[in-house]
């Protein structure tokens, strides 16, 4: 097998520091919210034929609970 090196253009967003309100992120969810709509609801969107909607949702492609998500970089797709 022959093997290649990708590079696919991407960013990151991390869980905010303790003093930016971790506390108050960890109490209500909206870290793993945002997680369960990427890995969730927008998968589905990717996986349709809805076209106009593949532009403005990035796929993402790593999730770790509580502390990151990777996302593809929509401005290398002229996306504003």
């Amino acid at each position: 097998l022959k093997t290649q090196n990708i590079t696919i253009p991407c960013f990151s967003k991390s869980i905010p520091l303790p003093e930016s309100g971790i506390d108050l992120n960890l109490s209500i969810g909206a870290f793993q919210k945002e997680i369960f709509i990427y890995e969730k609801i927008f998968q589905k969107i990717h996986n349709s034929k809805i076209s106009i909607l593949k532009s403005v949702v990035p796929k993402c492609y790593l999730t770790k609970e509580n502390s990151l998500l990777i996302f593809e970089d929509l401005s290398k797709s002229d996306f504003r």
